[in-house]
């Protein structure tokens, strides 16, 4: 390890349980925050997107200046992410860092954890070409008078006449757009039959859509990625355009270590029965209590590669552009924001807690970072601020290129870092061209982001995205033209007043994705298997069919309480910080060993996550 003091590298440890801020640590301890990061990253307690990429990319071998030249930032940024010597991701703690975790009992970690989550770097240095993101839009602090803002018509269409009667600006309420705009397939019909030589007012597709109102409810399969062993099986073929973001798989040891001791029989998947009206925030809180997460690390819902791919017309930053603020969230570092409504205190009880946070009503948005205005005004400080890029050569490109070139010296300090004696080739830049010309790929190995660009808004409902397997799926050019005809108003609307005003979106896809932990890098496929519709007493699925009598006690359930349901389960709840599903195998085999006294501590570790081991019937889960 490097020179670090023994008992300074504990008090870290120690500091941290109680306050969960590197700020604060490095200030009482009087030492950098760089030392306090790297000692927490060390013990597998700190974590961000940077720190796992750097780290990965650590253990595969690659040097400090190779690391920077691939991220794209300077090598004293990678250093500053690196751990030290001592110490495994998940594995093989210290021993303080081990009393510290068990220590915390399963309130106390749920809450540290979500106060540490929030740690700001306040020491990063950027280069010129990263981007810092402002808020701009304000917001009302009371979520009713956002919906009390009358504004104008959202739906009118672009023509070539100059009939003014056809374009009257209509009032409309936000609570009765929320009530009457059922974005489902007929209005993208509605849409697509309305070319440019037929105008209609917003008010009018409203009410010719009326006839098709949003499902009451829709049943979900949530399924941990690469824990089916069909996937195992045919990894590439089930899935390619996943393949990258599929980082756990099972082996076959791993399957029957699944089987045998976590009653898994298919995969580690739940079905859950959802309101309509949920929104991707709350569902985020159902995802973690049916999976056993303790709400601990980063997360983020996002399209299928190739949905991503379809409604960025190829990967245009452009067309991303356009749908910032309407169906994306433009890739800011600014994570408070998104845990807008993180209010857990040590004296309540935890599942009570994350149940109050899925059950309805609703719709209230606390935060400003997925406004549309606010998306867009980042947009705009982004094009001034960058009216020119260096795309870099990509990075197989510049390895294959300096493949034979003699590695540089390297020394190191007293602190651990790596320092260069000589400067290694740096890699190529081989255009330059204006941010709106870009493609996504060129921008994200040309400048650091500190999120993906495919981040989905947490505001919107989950029906506003999925379709039931049986529902027509939207072609693109159409959903695109839905998506620009009925939000015309707000795109061209310079109004202070609509500030606020929340986009419409349309469900265009079947399946989502949701990525939780990068560093144990778990990613749940979520499936929408059909959508429900009341009629009366009873509710029928896309198809018309009438639900038996069983199912309609659930879905009365789920729309009267306002709470989702889970109907099915297959598999074993996970634990934090075990190291992805082979840490997770690693650690089901050593609790059912010969050896008590580490399997003890091992169920006295989980135990401080959260975790029980109990077998919980599906439908008291939520």
């Amino acid at each position: 390890m490097a020179d670090i003091k023994e008992d300074i590298y504990n008090q870290i440890i120690k500091e941290y349980q109680f306050t969960g801020s590197i700020i604060d640590i490095a200030e009482k301890l009087g030492i950098s925050c760089i030392k306090v990061r790297r000692v927490l990253i060390t013990e597998g307690l700190w974590s961000s997107r940077t720190s796992v990429e750097i780290g990965k990319l650590a253990k595969e071998g690659y040097s400090s200046g190779q690391i920077a030249a691939r991220l794209h930032i300077t090598i004293k940024n990678v250093q500053a992410y690196l751990p030290y010597t001592r110490g495994m991701y998940g594995h093989n703690l210290s021993g303080e860092a081990i009393r510290s975790r068990n220590y915390r009992n399963r309130i106390q970690q749920a809450g540290n954890a979500m106060d540490s989550r929030f740690v700001r770097n306040e020491n990063k240095n950027q280069s010129d070409k990263e981007t810092e993101v402002v808020f701009f839009a304000k917001q009302s602090n009371n979520h009713k008078e956002i919906a009390d803002i009358q504004h104008k018509t959202v739906f009118q269409q672009i023509h070539n006449n100059n009939n003014t009667d056809d374009k009257e600006e209509l009032l409309m309420n936000s609570k009765e757009q929320e009530t009457e705009n059922g974005n489902r397939n007929q209005l993208i019909n509605i849409i697509s039959s309305q070319k440019s030589n037929r105008i209609k007012t917003g008010l009018e597709l409203l009410n010719e859509f009326k006839k098709e109102k949003e499902p009451a409810a829709i049943h979900l399969h949530l399924e941990l990625a690469g824990t089916n062993p069909a996937d195992v099986l045919h990894n590439v073929a089930a899935k390619p355009d996943e393949d990258e973001r599929w980082f756990n798989r099972i082996n076959e040891e791993e399957k029957e270590i699944l089987q045998k001791f976590g009653n898994m029989e298919t995969s580690i998947s739940r079905d859950v029965v959802i309101p309509g009206q949920m929104t991707w925030h709350a569902l985020n809180y159902v995802i973690l209590q049916l999976f056993g997460w303790q709400n601990s690390h980063l997360h983020n819902f996002e399209l299928k590669k190739s949905d991503f791919h379809t409604v960025t017309k190829g990967g245009l930053f452009s067309e991303y552009a356009k749908l910032c603020g309407i169906l994306f969230r433009f890739p800011d570092d600014d994570y408070d924001d998104q845990y807008w409504d993180d209010n857990y205190e040590y004296n309540m009880s935890f599942k009570t807690w994350m149940r109050g946070k899925y059950r309805g009503p609703y719709g209230k948005y606390g935060g400003k970072g997925e406004l549309y205005f606010a998306n867009q005004k980042e947009i705009e400080e982004f094009y001034q601020h960058c009216p020119l890029i260096d795309i870099h050569e990509p990075f197989e490109d510049y390895l294959k290129r300096t493949r034979n070139t003699i590695p540089p010296d390297e020394e190191t300090d007293q602190d651990g870092a790596i320092h260069f004696k000589t400067e290694k080739e740096p890699i190529r830049i081989i255009k330059r061209i204006p941010p709106a010309e870009a493609t996504l790929e060129e921008l994200g190995r040309s400048i650091s982001f500190e999120r993906d660009f495919n981040c989905l808004l947490e505001r919107l409902k989950v029906t506003e995205v999925l379709l039931g397997k049986d529902e027509k799926k939207p072609a693109p050019d159409e959903w695109r033209e839905a998506v620009q005809l009925a939000n015309y108003y707000l795109t061209n609307c310079k109004s202070k007043q609509a500030a606020n005003l929340m986009p419409i979106v349309f469900p265009l896809t079947d399946e989502v994705l949701y990525a939780y932990d990068y560093g144990d890098s778990w990613l749940v496929r979520i499936t929408c298997q059909n959508s429900f519709f009341s009629k009366g007493e009873n509710f029928t699925d896309a198809k018309g069919n009438k639900a038996d009598a069983a199912l309609t006690e659930k879905l009365k359930y789920v729309t009267e309480k306002q709470l989702p349901l889970c109907i099915r389960k297959d598999g074993p709840n996970m634990v934090d910080d075990v190291g992805g599903i082979s840490g997770f195998c690693e650690f089901l085999e050593i609790i059912n060993s010969s050896d008590r006294a580490l399997a003890r501590e091992y169920r006295t570790w989980a135990s401080g996550l959260g975790w029980t081991g109990r077998n919980v019937k599906p439908e008291n889960m939520l």
